[in-house]
């Protein structure tokens, strides 16, 4: 069995879609007809057997192949488990992802609140911190002196006429989101 052509035009897209989730495409071998995805933000990779119940999804719209991702945010309330159900709000682009960790991006109250639950939650040990000086945000590595690094905001319609200044803090951190019961999701 050959690949049909509509449907080997596809295999030159970025992503791959199935589920509402996108993965980005890995590998195409087409003498032994698999494919193979890894999830966008982390996971382990998966091969795809390219078979007629793999073209019949295709088909029928269920198994996408695209080079565009939605660009939609969505809030939410973003903490740590050390912050022991404290917690910020904040926004997030549902597929994106730092090895599996929410990537989210917060306003300056948000940011300034950050700091002091990072104050109440490590009083005395150095902790990551965001610097605000003269209108602008700042990253200081609590372990390295030299490390500071500005985060400019990017300014997003959130809904209506609302232009609001968003700055990506998720930085290597570890970030989880949380549910209305406190639940990590």
């Amino acid at each position: 069995m050959s690949i049909p052509q509509d449907i080997f035009e596809q295999f030159n897209k970025k992503y791959f879609k199935r589920d509402n989730q996108y993965f980005k495409l890995s590998e195409l071998n087409i003498a032994f007809k698999y494919l193979k995805i890894y999830p966008l933000g982390g996971g382990f990779q998966t091969t795809i057997k390219l078979d007629d119940y793999f073209f019949n999804k295709m088909r029928a719209g269920d198994f996408v192949f695209t080079d565009e991702m939605p660009q939609l945010m969505e809030a939410g309330k973003f903490g740590f488990e050390c912050w022991h159900g404290d917690y910020v709000k904040g926004w997030h682009k549902p597929f994106d992802r730092w090895n599996g960790w929410r990537m989210p991006w917060l306003t300056l109250t948000q940011i300034e609140k950050f700091n002091s639950l990072q104050s109440k939650h490590f009083p005395k040990e150095p902790s990551p911190r965001f610097q605000l000086l003269s209108g602008k945000v700042f990253w200081k590595d609590p372990n390295d002196d030299e490390e500071t690094q500005e985060i400019k905001p990017i300014i997003y319609n959130l809904g209506g006429w609302d232009q609001t200044e968003l700055y990506d803090v998720s930085l290597g951190l570890t970030w989880d989101l949380y549910d209305d019961e406190g639940n990590i999701l």
